[in-house]
């Protein structure tokens, strides 16, 4: 399985709002950091919004890498006349929605591994032990936070039949959205 949905799919998946162009190729990657865009088709931007951050403030960023596709919780003045937006109440809320979809469809367990120390060590050390009996797919690094969690889920493919992840948190109610 992979990430592959058509514009109205993934605005439905998003609960959202489809504005601007519409987007006529297939949704196939996430990406949320403009640093680390390598342009390619099918990318849909999420402009995450934290403390320390307004993910609308780099659409321009994402848009001269390629971008066509953007997820926001409103519309930016658009200069960009073959931008697409759809509009959701959170981006974050709707990145995990989407996470929880591709999640329903996979046919094989997911292992969740959370407490307060030691979940990388732990999810390395069933990665080894089970790797060579079954086709692993491991939450990178340490991918463990509300926005780690739903990227893991959408990196996995076909190819793979158990998901080991990581679940860390850092304040209340976060273990019930993860």
């Amino acid at each position: 399985m992979k990430l592959e949905l058509t514009y109205t799919d993934f605005c439905s998946q998003l609960n959202g709002k489809a504005e601007g162009a519409p987007y006529s190729e297939l949704i196939q990657e996430v990406v949320y950091d403009t640093r680390k865009i390598n342009p390619s088709a099918g990318l849909v931007f999420f402009a995450l919004t934290g403390p320390f951050r307004q993910g609308e403030s780099y659409i321009s960023a994402a848009y001269e890498k390629g971008v066509r596709v953007f997820v926001v919780h409103q519309v930016p003045v658009n200069k960009w006349s073959d931008a697409s937006f759809i509009v959701v109440k959170d981006t974050l809320v709707a990145l995990q929605l989407l996470a929880k979809n591709y999640r329903n469809k996979l046919e094989y367990p997911i292992l969740a591994i959370a407490g307060s120390l030691g979940k990388t060590t732990v999810k390395e050390w069933l990665y080894h032990l089970l790797a060579g009996k079954l086709e692993v797919f491991r939450s990178p690094k340490s991918y463990n936070s509300q926005v780690g969690v739903p990227l893991s889920i959408i990196s996995i493919n076909e190819n793979h039949n158990l998901g080991i992840f990581e679940a860390g948190i850092s304040t209340t109610n976060e273990m019930s959205k993860l």
